[in-house]
């Protein structure tokens, strides 16, 4: 039988989410440190935008908050 266990499936998408993040990294941190770690604007190890503009950056700042937000 199907349950309906919604909490379970995100805890599980977020383990997931951070399993991404290490092995695209090479990290080995978890949560929110993990995120700072690999979306750091002084030397980031991953980026979705070449971070040249304010924008840029701001949209990178915005992105690793939400990621932080997950694991919050």
């Amino acid at each position: 039988m199907l349950q309906d266990n919604y909490f379970h499936a995100i805890f599980e998408a977020t383990k997931s989410l951070a399993q991404r993040i290490r092995d695209l990294t090479g990290l080995s941190s978890d949560g929110t440190t993990l995120v700072e770690e690999a979306f750091s604007l002084g030397n980031p190890l991953l980026a979705f935008n070449t971070l040249k503009t304010e924008t840029e950056q701001s949209e990178h700042k915005g992105f690793a908050m939400l990621l932080k937000g997950c694991f919050s």
